[in-house]
């Protein structure tokens, strides 16, 4: 392909849909204002959108697209004209997705990462048929993995590539495949911290009105009645956030479910492709060789059970993008499934633990956070600021578990960090992919000898170790150091 090519002309209405949905506030105010003219909300209304829709057609005669025998040219723009150029050997993944609208009239936009990038991507074709985005996909891919990477990262893209050629290849077709089922069970098993608090902020905020609106008027008065009469007092306000916090758990099951639905993983041409989601579909491509770190997630209760998830970064634009490889797989099979995906990475043990003596620096931001959070209370609520009391056991576990389960584990070319806040994490990162590692120590820690560390790569990620022996991280020191020599 060596003539410029236009997108589907459908890229006219997903550009106007677009717009409406980034002024839809000031839609609604013209349609509320003008309710009482409707003549001139047709008059007004129509001259906006013929304005909206030329522009449109005039963008999609200006976008155009070209493929060349090492790079990727895009042309688009209404009134300047701007031209980008993507060089093969920087591609560094491939997406394709299809939101809601595209997937409508099978269509897909193809978004292409190079490090540098920007965050929604160095290059974006909006509305190409799902054909046409599957083959230029697969071409772009094909040829940047034949081109040879340049610059910094590229060198140590080439220096972690070169030893993990030598490992068994990954096999053909579907690694990973969810089922509705699992993708539920996995659902349940884990929650959404920020959402449910949000949730559960609206939920107190809005009760009122919420139940107003969903349940018939005289039924509603009678349960409250009912409520006001028979629960009264801080037994009210526990039904209240148990009724809450459940409310917004079964809301970030039903969120997760339409974020991973379908879920596969697989190999293509010895690259990874990664499809999810109900609604808006995505489809990630990536080099296995460009794998920055893998991390394995187990909460609470996934840990009770057994389970876990698997996320891999990978270098691109959107650097703190984290793609998931599996939402939920037993623990027992990470190191069988990684060897098939992802050879190069081995599924180790952490060799050195916090030491008995540094167990305060695990506990002290959590109880000081609860010392503040129970003297703002009881400055504006008095005594119902003791009902946070029941944090304190809360705290004192998750700051136990912290400190048990932190740890740091060196393999011949591999460091593998342990830590946790809420859900533990397990990092794996090749030495090739860490261009910094940071010791340092309060006062207080040099005198009992400990240290903290923090390891950077190169996709911006960083990973810490709050309080370990000394000797266990200058080890970790000297290995990074002469790896890097």
């Amino acid at each position: 392909m060596n003539k410029d090519t236009r997108l589907h002309p459908l890229f006219i209405l997903f550009s106007l849909a677009d717009t409406a949905k980034k002024l839809w506030p000031v839609l609604l105010i013209f349609l509320f204002k003008g309710a009482q003219n409707p003549n001139r909300i047709l008059i007004i209304g129509g001259g906006v959108l013929f304005l909206f829709l030329m522009a449109d057609v005039i963008k999609w005669r200006r976008f155009t697209y070209r493929v060349e025998a090492d790079k990727l040219i895009i042309r688009h723009g209404l009134f300047m004209r701007d031209e980008k150029t993507i060089y093969f050997s920087r591609i560094h993944s491939v997406r394709v997705e299809q939101p809601l609208l595209q997937r409508l009239f099978g269509m897909a936009q193809l978004k292409i990462e190079t490090p540098g990038g920007s965050a929604e991507a160095d290059g974006v074709l909006p509305a190409l048929t799902r054909e046409a985005a599957d083959q230029l996909r697969s071409m772009l891919m094909r040829q940047g993995k034949g081109a040879e990477p340049s610059g910094e990262a590229g060198d140590a893209e080439a220096e972690a590539r070169e030893p993990r050629e030598a490992d068994a290849a990954p096999l053909p077709g579907h690694a990973v495949r969810m089922t509705t089922g699992q993708l539920f069970v996995a659902a349940l098993s884990t929650m959404n911290f920020g959402l449910v608090l949000a949730f559960f902020a609206g939920i107190i905020s809005f009760a009122d009105d919420i139940a107003k609106f969903i349940i018939p008027r005289s039924v509603f008065d009678k349960l409250l009645q009912f409520y006001e009469t028979s629960v009264s007092g801080p037994m009210s306000i526990l039904i209240t956030v148990a009724g809450a916090l459940l409310l917004s758990w079964l809301l970030s099951t039903v969120l997760y479910i339409v974020k991973y639905y379908g879920f596969t993983a697989e190999q293509r041409d010895g690259d990874i492709l990664i499809t999810n989601g109900l609604f808006e579909k995505k489809m990630n491509i990536f080099k296995p060789e460009r794998v920055q770190a893998i991390v394995v997630k187990e909460g609470l209760l996934r840990q009770a059970l057994g389970y876990a998830e698997i996320e891999v970064r990978v270098l691109s634009a959107d650097k703190k993008e984290a793609l998931m490889l599996h939402p939920y797989v037993p623990v027992r099979q990470i190191p069988e499934l990684l060897s098939r995906i992802i050879p190069g990475f081995d599924i180790g043990s952490v060799q050195h633990c916090a030491p008995r003596r540094a167990w305060w620096y695990y506990f002290r931001f959590r109880l000081l956070f609860l010392a503040l959070a129970f003297l703002g209370l009881y400055w504006f609520q008095g005594p119902l600021a003791y009902w946070m009391l029941p944090l304190l056991p809360v705290l004192l576990l998750t700051g136990y578990l912290s400190f048990r389960d932190e740890g740091v584990g060196l393999q011949d070319r591999q460091l593998i960090v342990r830590n946790r806040i809420i859900a533990r994490k397990t990092c794996y990162v090749l030495r090739p992919q860490i261009v910094a590692l940071k010791l340092g120590h309060t006062y207080f820690q040099e005198r009992k000898q400990l240290l903290s560390l923090t390891a950077h790569l190169l996709n911006g990620d960083s990973y810490s170790l709050t309080s370990l022996e000394e000797r266990d991280l200058q080890e970790v020191w000297h290995w990074y150091r002469k790896k890097k020599r």
